[in-house]
């Protein structure tokens, strides 16, 4: 009997020390699995902000950090060159107008006005619909150097978070009222 006691006994420790329970989050579709003892824990990220890959923890140890992020926290264009733009497009996304800038000092103006926009904490644009105005920098052969699009928060959308949809940043040091401003000014149907 009290062999048997002990077996039990054994059997429900193991079951609690290494059989795991499967713990949704709600960030995105991430999924962690842990026993009941938390001896050791493997979490499989897939958050709305794009970290990605699996860890592994062993009582409070990390062994394996495989995560990673689909796309940078945060972006600048201060390091585009500019120099072979010949035409921006200015869409204003309320009205569905659209402007070609060809002339070279508006678009060296708003080249320079870009640069100096920055963002951070970039996520998933999935499912984000808003937006104020989109800019596409143009070469002479019509090739896009650049595209860029400002919400109607503070906010704008750059890029491919490798999904397929843009990456979402909030805007760093300049304001969306700053920048509405500033590209209204070239905006012919205001």
């Amino acid at each position: 009997m009290k062999k048997k006691i002990i077996i039990i006994l054994t059997i429900i420790l193991l079951a609690l020390l290494l059989f795991p329970i499967k713990i949704e989050y709600k960030d995105g579709g991430s999924v962690a699995y842990i026993p009941a003892l938390n001896t050791y824990q493997v979490t499989n990220y897939r958050t709305l902000d794009g970290l990605r890959g699996t860890t592994v923890r062993i009582l409070w140890f990390e062994v394996y950090d495989g995560s990673y992020y689909l796309y940078p926290k945060s972006t600048d264009f201060e390091n585009i060159d500019f120099s072979d733009v010949t035409e921006i497009n200015l869409k204003n996304c309320h009205n569905g107008k659209e402007t070609n800038i060809t002339d070279s000092e508006d678009i060296n103006s708003i080249c320079t006005f870009i640069s100096s926009v920055k963002g951070i904490n970039g996520w998933s644009g999935r499912g984000w619909s808003e937006g104020s105005y989109e800019l596409i920098f143009k070469d002479e052969t019509g090739n896009d150097i650049l595209a860029l699009a400002f919400g109607d928060s503070d906010v704008f959308f750059y890029g491919d978070d490798g999904e397929g949809y843009p990456v979402r940043y909030y805007l760093d040091g300049i304001t969306l009222d700053d920048v509405i401003e500033f590209l209204k000014i070239y905006d012919i149907d205001k």
